[in-house]
């Protein structure tokens, strides 16, 4: 199961803490940290984009809008 997006925010952080996050770099290591199944990790949405890279998008986009 793909956790909601506030479960990545501090994983997010965790990776920003190194420099800027690129979504595209740091979701494997982020679902490798967080233990997520390959099977979760192929999960679609109905536009065809990966779930879990949304979820982890969510997460960046509301830690930006914080400030953070």
């Amino acid at each position: 199961m793909i956790p909601n997006y506030q479960v990545f925010m501090l994983p997010v952080l965790k990776a920003a803490s190194h420099g800027t996050v690129n979504i595209a770099d740091v979701v494997k290591n982020i679902a490798d940290e967080m233990n997520i199944s390959d099977e979760d990790r192929k999960i679609k949405i109905s536009s065809g984009s990966s779930l879990l890279y949304g979820r982890i998008s969510w997460a960046k986009a509301y830690l930006l809008q914080a400030g953070y």
